[in-house]
């Protein structure tokens, strides 16, 4: 027989990822793992939360071969958690270690900040706002 495609090849772990996307609030990681399961051996199944806790709305899922993650793309149309459909995409590692930060994604937080904390810019950028001199910059002027 002939070994699998190398992108099919199960000592990859990132041919065996699904990012799982429009994931309703309240559903939580044992809700992921026991949908998906329906596929194959999950081995594991997380979704992303805030550090408050809070669900960000998407996920990720590890599968023990790819060919489950291939019968989950067959099935693109079909996947619904918590009565919600869900956007299942290969997941991609390449994107998740290349975070440039783009206008719609925040972008904060992307560049490192002087030793300084960025304080020393930050005075001489707004030195000359709403100061009238006074040395309040929040009193207004006259």
């Amino acid at each position: 027989a002939l070994p699998p495609p190398s992108h099919l090849r199960a000592e990859d772990p990132a041919v065996r990822k699904i990012f799982v996307g429009g994931i309703p609030l309240d559903v939580p990681d044992a809700d992921l793992r026991e949908y998906f399961s329906r596929f194959g051996y999950v081995r594991d199944a997380s979704v992303s939360r805030f550090s408050t806790g809070r669900s960000r709305g998407f996920g990720l899922v590890e599968f023990d071969n790819a060919r489950d993650v291939e019968e989950v793309m067959r099935q693109y149309k079909n996947h619904y958690l918590a009565g919600q459909w869900v956007e299942v995409k290969k997941f991609d590692s390449r994107k998740s270690r290349d975070r440039r930060g783009g206008p719609y994604d925040g972008g904060v937080g992307k560049r490192p900040l002087p030793s300084d904390g960025g304080r020393a810019e930050e005075g001489s950028r707004w030195s000359s706002w709403g100061d009238d001199g006074g040395g309040d910059p929040h009193k207004r002027r006259r």
